[in-house]
């Protein structure tokens, strides 16, 4: 909503989701905003609106299965360090306590 509304220019760097640690972290930045008061304020607004709007009708299906597709094209696609991104992808899943034979039975 802040970078469509162009409240925001872009996404910080570190934006995303990281499961290689034993606690999930997820966070959302913004980069270039304007700092007066005005803009904070609408800012907060419009995040505080999105979540009660999220929450109250979910994530559009569409958009859902559009980022499940993006995954499933990444996983396909080889690489050169193709066996060395397997193994890192092992790793976050052993970290949080899935044991190594469930973990490759899964492939």
């Amino acid at each position: 909503a802040l970078i469509n509304s162009q409240l925001a220019p872009d996404y910080a760097p570190g934006t995303g989701c990281d499961t290689s640690l034993m606690t999930t972290q997820f966070g959302v930045g913004v980069q270039g905003i304007r700092s007066d008061d005005e803009t904070l304020s609408t800012i907060k607004e419009t995040i505080q609106k999105t979540l009660e709007k999220t929450a109250e009708v979910g994530f559009d299906p569409v958009r859902v299965e559009a980022a499940l597709h993006q995954i499933e094209l990444a996983l396909k696609h080889k690489q050169t360090h193709f066996g060395l991104m397997v193994l890192y992808a092992a790793t976050n899943t052993w970290t949080h306590g899935i044991s190594k034979e469930d973990d490759v039975s899964a492939l």
